[in-house]
């Protein structure tokens, strides 16, 4: 065989291996897995033996068991890969999985393309990582993109000192970043979502596609974008922006929630008489502050457990453990209702931020100032306010103009923009 032969059948395989899985999704429309994997198999089957029908008569009883073990090994992993496509929804189509076969770049490509079809759409290869010389994409378009952020980019990727990407963004999103390792706030944005990718890129923002995982990064990242949520755009703009505005509001009391009750309770003879409704009724044992710091860590343990628990059973498994334990604790007088009414709202109300690493900034910050207040009371909760403040303000982002654009440098226009849902023209996604 000569190399021309062999540089096209090689460059064969990996094209028809990728388009087999957009075919694989829509066979799974109309047939279950196991009625492809067999449909699949006959057709290789009867392609081969019209193209090698002269070595059919070489087949012995050795080759036949031998195929077979390797047949049953590959009938298992396609089945398997049919099942995971069809569990894939199109509303949530993620990019996919790796930049080095041949078809996925254009295949990452094209995703993006059916919804910016401009010949301005860049895709910018780039290795990074000492040893593991991992592949990522810069993808944005030329004539909208900031060019000093995609220099500063590029010069952060290219600079990188680590010798491999194991965790893929976050890898990434910790060698790039400023050394602000006591500040939980997130420094850039992740999504697995062509639309919000199209929307970013046609906003003027940078999408970074990186190897070996489905999501990619958003750029610039600033705080009044985790104001922002896809869904809130398939929407008419006056529901829109309300939903925008409830996320906001919630945020707000998940962060305050908790601590101002503390607070108010903390000392009941100088509450006001119309705010004796807050007060505790039962009798309690164990201190309030241990209380809620005890449920805010109960919380996190039903998560991870639920986390690692079977699918089947990890929704049984979080609401019987919830109750039980809070039946219980209620009952034992380690924990008094109120606590669980109020934690509750704050743990269903971290999930109205779409933003994982938001949620835990949030969370960390609203058990400092329960700390602040049980030490220092009144000064305590304006210190911690005051201490949010200067944290938020001080977040380097990974690049950009900075955390609190376009507040600070202000910039009316885009402020407006990002506070509420405006309704599609020619100057926006």
């Amino acid at each position: 065989m000569d190399r021309k032969k062999a540089i096209a059948l090689s460059f064969s395989v990996p094209v028809a291996w990728g388009f087999s899985y957009p075919l694989m999704k829509i066979g799974m429309d109309s047939m279950n897995a196991t009625s492809i994997v067999a449909l699949r198999c006959i057709i290789a089957f009867v392609v081969c033996l019209l193209l090698f029908h002269k070595h059919a008569l070489r087949i012995n009883r050795d080759l036949m068991v031998r195929a077979a073990i390797i047949g049953a090994i590959m009938a298992t992993e396609l089945t398997c890969m049919c099942l995971g496509s069809s569990l894939t929804s199109a509303s949530t189509a993620g990019f996919l999985q790796s930049l080095t076969v041949v078809i996925v770049p254009f295949a990452n490509a094209a995703l993006l393309r059916r919804r910016i079809r401009d010949p301005q759409l860049t895709l910018e290869g780039l290795k990074v990582g000492g040893r593991s010389h991992a592949d990522v994409a810069l993808c944005y378009l030329a004539d909208k993109a900031d060019p000093a952020l995609l220099e500063e980019l590029r010069g952060k990727l290219r600079h990188m000192q680590i010798s491999s990407i194991s965790m893929s963004q976050e890898s990434i999103a910790e060698a790039i970043a400023p050394s602000q390792w006591w500040n939980p706030f997130p420094k850039t944005r992740y999504t697995e979502r062509p639309d919000v990718a199209t929307a970013s890129i046609m906003e003027g923002d940078v999408v970074l596609m990186i190897d070996n995982t489905p999501s990619v990064m958003l750029f610039p990242c600033t705080l009044f974008r985790f104001a922002e949520e896809i869904n809130d755009y398939y929407f008419p703009p006056l529901v829109g922006s309300y939903l925008q505005i409830v996320r906001m509001i919630v945020l707000l009391l998940t962060l305050f929630v908790t601590p101002l009750w503390f607070l108010l309770v903390k000392d009941p003879e100088e509450l006001h008489e119309s705010l004796r409704f807050l007060l505790i009724g039962d009798e309690y044992y164990v201190p309030l502050i241990l209380q809620l710091l005890l449920v805010e860590l109960i919380i996190d343990v039903l998560k991870l457990a639920s986390l690692n628990t079977p699918d089947v059973l990890s929704n049984s498994f979080s609401m019987l453990g919830a109750l039980i334990l809070g039946d219980f604790a209620v009952q034992a007088r380690w924990l008094v209702p109120e606590v669980l009414v109020y934690m509750a709202f704050v743990a269903i109300a971290n999930y109205a931020q779409h933003s994982y690493e938001m949620g835990y900034a949030v969370k960390l910050c609203r058990m400092a100032l329960l700390l602040l207040i049980y030490f220092f009371d009144w000064w305590g909760f304006i210190g911690g306010i005051i201490g949010v403040v200067a944290m938020i303000a001080s977040t380097r982002p990974l690049v950009g103009k900075g955390y609190l654009y376009p507040l600070i440098p202000f910039n009316g226009k885009d402020l407006r923009a990002l506070l509420h849902r405006r309704p599609i023209s020619r100057d926006n996604t």
